[in-house]
């Protein structure tokens, strides 16, 4: 006869619990609802801890980072006084800058010609003086000398010479002396002053312009030794008045030449005549040498 049910079932409970299952077990499981199981979520203090622990992981990530760019050449840091020092600099410059433009320079107003001061004379006092108030300039002292030369030469004419030259130096470079010049009426060894006119006498000329002067001047720079002279002119003899003279008249004077007649006129209408022979040393160009030459052939009386 075949078992019931019932002796089944107490068979298959009874192999169970041999296993280790009893039926309250199984049961309790029974009865609960079946609830689906998500995944756990960790308590708040651990995962605050593991955030912590990862923070302090980045910044000692990030302090390893920055020492090793620290160590780089181009990654050095400037130092603060360094800092200092430029924002200074460029806070002057830029006051100075600001102050020029707000203030430019002005040009310094011109304060018209300055009136003629008087030239220091040299000690020998020779030489002439050009027009445009050129300083004096004497024999060797000059860089170059201009000198007319006339009578017995070649080319006579106006000759510019270097400084020192000599009177034969002067009338070479008039071409040379011509076929009827009396070389012996004129001192060649004698220094070419500037200005001076050199007249070399020939054999037609008057005695008077053969002879030499005091002083080594030569007699033929007057101009009563050319046969054609002005007869109105002042006669060898006759001194020359320094008050009323023309710049011819005193163009015959020793030593004078156009630029010291010049100088000597205009000297005379700016301050009056000359009190006195010794008072020609006033005037620019000429000197105590000069004034020596002059002093027996002219007057202001």
């Amino acid at each position: 006869m075949a078992p019931s049910p019932d002796d089944r079932l107490a068979d298959m409970l009874t192999r169970s619990a041999q296993h280790g299952w009893t039926p309250s077990t199984s049961l309790a499981s029974r009865d609960r609802p079946l609830r689906h199981r998500w995944p756990l979520r960790p308590p708040a203090d651990v995962t605050a801890q593991a955030e912590a622990e990862d923070d302090d992981a980045a910044d000692e990530d990030t302090a390893d980072d920055a020492e090793i760019l620290a160590l780089l050449p181009g990654n050095r840091p400037i130092p603060r006084r360094w800092i200092i020092v430029a924002i200074v600099v460029i806070t002057v410059v830029g006051i100075a800058g600001f102050v020029l433009l707000r203030n430019p320079t002005a040009p310094e107003p011109s304060t018209g010609v300055e009136p003629p001061t008087a030239q220091p004379q040299s000690p020998d006092g020779a030489g002439e003086s050009s027009a445009a108030d050129a300083p004096v300039q004497v024999g060797a002292d000059a860089e170059e000398v201009t000198a007319h030369v006339v009578g017995a030469v070649a080319e006579p004419g106006v000759v510019r010479l270097q400084g020192g030259a000599r009177v034969i130096d002067a009338i070479e470079a008039a071409g040379g002396l011509s076929p009827d010049a009396q070389p012996e009426g004129v001192n060649l060894a004698r220094l070419v002053e500037d200005g001076e006119q050199i007249i070399v006498p020939d054999r037609h000329s008057p005695p008077a312009a053969q002879h030499h002067e005091a002083g080594g001047q030569d007699a033929g720079q007057s101009a009563s030794s050319g046969a054609g002279s002005d007869p109105a002119g002042p006669q060898a003899n006759a001194k020359v008045n320094i008050n009323r003279a023309t710049a011819a008249e005193l163009e015959t004077l020793p030593g004078v030449g156009p630029a010291t007649a010049q100088a000597i006129i205009t000297h005379r209408e700016e301050h009056g005549p000359f009190g006195s022979v010794e008072d020609l040393v006033l005037v620019h160009g000429i000197g105590d040498a000069t004034l020596a030459r002059l002093r027996e052939h002219i007057t202001v009386g």
